[in-house]
C-alpha cells in the first residue's frame, strides 16, 4: 500500500513562562506556563511510505476465527514525524521533528468468535 501525507498543520509554544507559585515556594510541584504563537502556525514536512503486509485467517471450532497479521510499515525507509517539540534558547525557537525508526515490522493477532 503507498499513502501520502500532505503537511500537517500544528501550533507549539514558543517561549515559557515561569510560574510565580515556583519562585515563591520551593516545594510546589514544577508546573509549567507556556505561550502559543498563531494557531496552526507550524507545518511538518510532506511524507510518504509504502507499507507491506499479510493476512492468515484460520477458522477454529464452530464460530471462532484466528486472524494473524504481519509486515513491515515505511519499506522506502522514509520515517514520518508523529510529533514535533520546541524548545526555546536565547530567544530563538528550536522544532524537532521526531519520527518512529524505518523500516519497522508489525504483527498483530485477532481471535473472534
Amino acid at each position: 500500500m503507498w499513502e501520502y501525507n500532505t503537511e500537517r498543520y500544528i501550533s507549539i509554544p514558543i517561549y515559557e513562562i515561569a510560574n510565580i507559585d515556583n519562585v515563591i515556594n520551593d516545594d510546589s510541584p514544577s508546573i509549567k506556563n507556556y505561550v502559543y504563537g498563531d494557531i496552526n502556525g507550524f507545518q511538518l514536512k510532506d511524507n510518504y511510505r509504502i507499507d507491506a503486509g499479510y493476512t492468515f485467517q484460520i477458522k477454529g471450532k464452530k464460530y471462532a476465527k484466528h486472524i494473524l497479521k504481519t509486515g513491515i510499515y515505511s519499506l522506502v525507509g522514509k520515517a514520518a514525524p508523529f510529533r514535533a517539540t520546541s524548545s526555546v534558547f536565547e530567544g530563538e525557537v528550536n522544532i524537532e521533528e521526531v519520527a518512529l525508526p524505518s523500516p519497522m515490522p508489525y504483527v498483530s493477532y485477532t481471535f473472534k468468535f
